[in-house]
C-alpha cells in the first residue's frame, strides 16, 4: 500500500507590465496583477521505490483572477500584498507562507529591475502587470512502511558547485522543470555530470539522494 506525498515549488520566469489608463481623477498609481497566459504548471509522478519517474504533464494555467494594488501596498505593505497576490494563484495550490514570501519577492525584483522608478514616478495611471508562473509540483507514491524517500546529505548539496550559463542553449533543458538553459542562468554539474537548475536540483536532492536522470547516488546522512 502507498500514500501520495506532494511538494510544490514557483519559479517567476518574467513579468511584464504596460500602462492601460492614464486619468487625472485617479487618486494614485493602481496597478492590475494577473498571470501571464503562458504561466504552466509541471508535475511529475515518482515512484517512492524505484526513484523513477512514472509520469508528467505541462499544462497552461488559466488567468482567473485580476487583483488591484495601490502603490502602497506594494512597496509599504507587504503583509496585504501577499494576501493578493496569491488570490491570482490556481486554487488547488496551496503554498508554504515562506514559498509564498519568496515568490512575491521574485516579482516584485524582476519588475524594479525592468524599471525601477516607473511605479513611483508614475501618477494617477493604471498599470497592468503579467506575471509569467512556472509551477511544479512533485508527487512521490511513499510506501506506508517508509517514512519518507532518502534526501541527500547536506553537507553535500551545499558542496555542489553552481556555474552560471555563458550563452543559450536550444538543445538543453533541465529536466527537471523542463526550462531551457538561457544565458545568465544559475546551473549545478552533479557529479555524474548531469546539468540542472541550481535550486531545481538542490530542491530534488532534499527529498531524494538520486540523480533524476541516471540513478547516480549522492551520500547521505546515514
Amino acid at each position: 500500500m502507498a500514500q501520495e506525498s506532494v511538494s510544490t515549488w514557483c519559479n517567476v520566469r518574467d513579468v511584464s507590465y504596460e500602462i492601460i489608463s492614464s486619468l487625472n481623477n485617479l487618486p494614485d498609481t493602481t496597478i492590475e496583477f494577473r498571470l501571464h497566459p503562458n504561466s504552466t504548471h509541471h508535475q511529475i509522478w515518482i515512484d517512492a521505490e524505484s526513484g523513477h519517474i512514472q509520469d508528467q504533464t505541462q499544462l497552461q494555467i488559466p488567468s482567473l483572477t485580476t487583483v488591484e494594488i495601490d502603490q502602497q501596498e506594494l512597496f509599504d505593505e507587504t503583509d496585504r500584498f501577499d494576501q493578493k497576490i496569491s488570490q491570482i494563484l490556481p486554487p488547488s495550490l496551496h503554498l508554504h507562507p515562506d514559498q509564498l514570501l519568496k515568490l512575491v519577492c521574485e516579482i516584485l525584483s524582476k519588475l524594479l529591475n525592468y524599471s525601477s522608478s516607473a511605479f513611483t514616478s508614475a501618477k494617477n495611471k493604471r498599470w497592468r502587470v503579467s506575471v509569467d508562473l512556472h509551477i511544479v509540483t512533485i508527487c512521490r507514491s511513499v510506501l506506508v512502511e517508509e517514512e519518507h524517500m532518502v534526501p541527500a546529505a547536506q553537507p553535500v548539496i551545499e558542496a555542489l558547485k553552481e556555474e552560471t550559463v555563458k550563452s543559450n542553449s536550444d538543445s538543453n533543458c533541465c529536466t527537471i522543470c523542463l526550462d531551457d538553459f538561457h544565458a545568465g542562468s544559475c546551473v549545478t554539474r552533479m557529479p555524474c555530470s548531469h546539468v540542472f537548475h541550481h535550486q531545481c536540483i538542490v530542491r530534488w536532492l532534499s527529498y531524494s539522494h538520486y540523480c533524476p536522470e541516471c540513478r547516480f547516488e549522492m551520500p547521505t546522512e546515514k
